[in-house]
């Protein structure tokens, strides 16, 4: 009979077992073989009952046109999709509903079933290529898509159906799309272009527009966006990577995004709590930037990860790797109370109760 006892006992052997890093002695390692072109993105799905035989699944796009999942208990292709008429590009989930969103090089958003790949809806965006973000609001989930002319398409999900479409950058494409912790903003922003400022929309008049009304949005007063991220633990707070609009000097500088309503209308508040110039040598558009809590930064460019405090400070700087850092990101770990986390950056993580994040960082690799 399964318990709860026995799974945290499981659970938390195959952590310990996890830490020392041996392949093949304290866990399994498998290679998923099946595209026969580039993986451009790959997405995972739970379903999130927490049972014991729960199904979780990964989903991965292809320049080779499919896309494909992948059984996570037990290593094997569960489906592919036909071949597209277009390379795919880009691939995210929706937990929401347990759908995957794929694009492809001519625009074309289509929306698929996870557990069986049945293909439920499509919309053309004639782009080159979408930036896409899901969301959920009021029992209805939605996906905004940025296109390479900078419009920013809403759609309700799984139908695919347009509530909005809203030119937010002229003939520039839309690199960055963010959804803001409470769900109320999005930021687009473009990294070709350090005269145009990122913009912060309401998500209500994407969602759900007025006729007569264009969309509630403001500008941050910043030049270009080389990157973006916000404050897990704070409502609205959004960190920016741009150039000072001078030299090819590089500022972090930090706003708190809040709404002010009258009777007739809703505007949007933007407050600067924070700025400062990073240092690094030999800048790059290949940044990557995550937020910890409410106040800590963590950047990474080429082969070095620095972290700051949201006044500037530099906490702590790392050249650990040997190739360009290519991903990074914070995880939330729930081990048991005595197992300690082993990190290759911050060596062992003390009290899961005291730390519960760490950094997860992965290094220049290739896919096929």
């Amino acid at each position: 009979m399964k318990t709860w006892k026995n799974y945290y006992l499981r659970r938390a052997k195959l952590e310990q077992h996890m830490t020392s890093g041996r392949a093949f002695a304290d866990y399994t390692c498998k290679t998923l073989r099946g595209h026969t072109g580039s993986v451009v993105g790959l997405v995972y799905l739970s379903d999130n009952n927490h049972q014991f035989d729960s199904k979780s699944i990964v989903c991965s796009a292809s320049s080779d046109g499919t896309i494909r999942a992948w059984s996570i208990q037990e290593g094997i292709q569960l489906w592919s999709s036909q071949v597209q008429d277009a390379p795919l590009t880009k691939i995210i989930a929706d937990q929401q509903t347990g759908l995957v969103i794929s694009t492809d090089s001519q625009g074309r958003i289509k929306a698929w079933k996870a557990q069986t790949g049945d293909e439920l809806a499509s919309f053309p965006t004639a782009s080159s290529a979408c930036t896409l973000l899901t969301y959920y609001r009021k029992d209805q989930s939605f996906l905004t898509a940025g296109t390479s002319g900078g419009a920013l398409h809403t759609l309700t999900i799984p139908a695919l159906s347009q509530v909005s479409h809203v030119r937010a950058f002229d003939t520039y494409k839309i690199d960055i799309l963010l959804l803001s912790p409470d769900k109320h903003w999005v930021i687009a922003a473009l990294r070709e272009s350090l005269d145009l400022h990122p913009k912060v929309y309401f998500t209500e008049s994407l969602s759900c527009p007025c006729e007569d009304d264009p969309p509630v949005s403001a500008s941050l007063p910043v030049n270009g966006c080389t990157a973006a991220s916000f404050f897990p633990s704070e409502a609205a707070r959004v960190m920016i990577v741009h150039s000072d609009g001078l030299s090819n000097t590089k500022n972090i500088s930090i706003f708190d995004i809040k709404s002010k309503k009258s009777k007739y209308k809703t505007e949007i508040m933007v407050e600067q709590v924070g700025s400062f110039e990073l240092l690094f040598d030999g800048w790059n558009s290949d940044i990557l930037l995550e937020a910890h809590g409410s106040g800590t930064i963590l950047i990474a460019q080429g082969k070095e990860l620095k972290l700051y405090s949201i006044a500037g400070t530099q906490i702590a700087s790392f050249l650990d790797h040997k190739e360009h850092i290519a991903a990074m990101c914070v995880l939330k770990y729930l081990p048991h109370r005595r197992a300690r986390i082993r990190n290759p950056l911050l060596g062992t993580i003390p009290s899961a109760e005291k730390q519960k994040e760490a950094i997860s960082i992965s290094g220049k690799t290739s896919h096929s």
